[in-house]
This record gives C-alpha cells, structure tokens and sequence, in this order.
C-alpha cells in the first residue's frame, strides 16, 4: 500500500497556502491501494480536498463519477483512497540490471485541490508511478 501525505502549510499568510506532498514518487503497485493522508497547518483554512487525474483512463476512484477524481470534505474524513487502474496495457519499461526488464508502469500526472468555501485555495500536480512487475 502506497501512503502519501499531504499537508497543506501557511505560506505568506492565510489564505496563501503551500501543498507540501511527501512519498510523492513512490511507486504503486497496480494491485495494491493508494492513501491520500490530508493535513493543514490550520484545519480552518480548508473545507475539502480533492484528487483528480489528467487521464480519463486513470481510474483510481472505482465508485466516483468521474472515476478519475474525488472529492472529500475533510469533516468527513483526512484520507481519499484509491487504487491504480487494472485495464491499461503496462508502458515506459525501467530498466534492471543488464538487459533486464525490471517492472512497467504509468506515470499518472494528478492533481492535488485544496477548498474552502467551494474555491480552490491550494494546488499542486505532481505524478504517481503504478508498476506492474514483469511476468
């Protein structure tokens, strides 16, 4: 499983806020889960916050229409879960030792919304890599 966190930090002041994501380039395997762990250095600047891919095919939010994107109010809950997409052929081989294929994936570019009163207050579009190991 693949946790990122997400914290939403105070730059120049409220209501300028900076996205900070760390674990941001770790790779996903296509078969296991994506959290998304939301945090704000001040809880009253946000309302929600949102995850949303560029790609129609990356499907990580199998029950959210679009299944590309999902939107949480964060008094509901501080985690958006997720899960790489099964139906893509795999791409961009990295390469191992030698001539050897070491795994395959996207790289699925995203975006990370911070809201407050239903607008955008923070973003950031930074990328995730779900793998699949060679068979």
């Amino acid at each position: 499983m693949a946790d990122i966190q997400v914290f939403f930090e105070r730059h120049g002041g409220s209501p300028n806020l900076k996205v900070i994501v760390l674990n941001a380039r770790q790779p996903v395997l296509e078969d296991e889960g994506v959290h998304w762990h939301f945090q704000a250095e001040d809880p009253r600047d946000l309302d929600e916050v949102e995850i949303e891919f560029e790609d129609p095919k990356a499907k990580y939010f199998h029950t959210a229409t679009p299944p590309n994107k999902f939107r949480r109010a964060l008094a509901e809950g501080d985690t958006i879960y997720g899960r790489p997409p099964e139906d893509r052929k795999p791409q961009d081989p990295v390469p191992g030792e030698g001539n050897q294929v070491r795994m395959h994936g996207y790289k699925d570019k995203y975006w990370i919304r911070g809201y407050k009163a239903g607008k955008v207050v923070a973003f950031l579009d930074p990328e995730i890599v779900p793998i699949r190991p060679p068979s």
